[in-house]
């Protein structure tokens, strides 16, 4: 009776340690691919960022809606939205990246953004030759400084 209680705790200190070495593994594998799935999305951004500035604007905006889309929670996803944006303009679809920089600016969490999105809505403003009433308020309301 005694050799059969010890087989059994030397077969339980095995499966413990067995158990232990699988949780080991578990938990790098999980941490590698968190670590991973960070680095694709940085590196997807900054690619998308180099064919902007390479001036490939339809493929760039291409990318950053595609980034978009697969990284939603981003920290970087305001900013490739100023992206979008940016190329729509730099397409001379100045309606379509006014529309986009209006959007951004509504957006509470876009503090971080809010000045180059003015700067690019006053730059569509001033080239539409559309200086309405309307259009110098909508800018003012926007502002942090008075018109005076």
């Amino acid at each position: 009776m005694l050799e059969y209680v010890k087989q059994i705790k030397g077969i339980m200190k095995v499966r413990i340690k067995s158990l232990s070495i699988i949780f080991i593994i578990l938990v790098l594998s999980s941490l590698l691919h968190m670590s991973y799935v960070y680095a694709s999305e940085v590196e997807d951004f900054q690619l998308a960022k180099q064919v902007y500035k390479d001036e490939f604007y339809e493929e760039a905006r291409s990318y950053f809606l595609k980034f978009l889309s697969e990284y939603p929670q981003s920290s970087y996803y305001l900013k490739a939205s100023i992206f979008v944006a940016m190329c729509n303009y730099k397409l001379g679809n100045l309606h379509k990246a006014q529309g986009q920089f209006e959007k951004i600016l509504d957006n509470p969490e876009a503090e971080s953004v809010k000045d180059e999105s003015l700067y690019w809505l006053a730059k569509i403003y001033f080239e539409s030759k559309d200086r309405s009433e309307e259009h110098t308020s909508e800018l003012q309301s926007h502002s942090f400084i008075s018109y005076a």
